[in-house]
């Protein structure tokens, strides 16, 4: 399995996953990337928190990012 490393940007704050996640393929990882976001958005929305910009990523090189 590969790691994938779901690091978040809100504003100028970036938050670097250092830990990530095995997940068997890309589509699983998009989808616990989309699943993340999701939750994320529901809790700024009851909260007035910021709005979150995600970019997911396994190493070294593919990137995909959520805005």
């Amino acid at each position: 399995m590969t790691r994938y490393f779901f690091d978040i940007q809100s504003g100028r704050e970036f938050f670097l996953d250092e830990e990530g996640l095995e997940l068997p393929n890309h589509k699983a990882a998009e989808i616990e990337a989309m699943q993340t976001l999701i939750g994320m958005a529901r809790d700024s929305v009851f909260t007035n928190g910021p709005i979150w910009r995600s970019r997911f990523a396994p190493p070294p090189s593919d990137c995909f990012a959520l805005p």
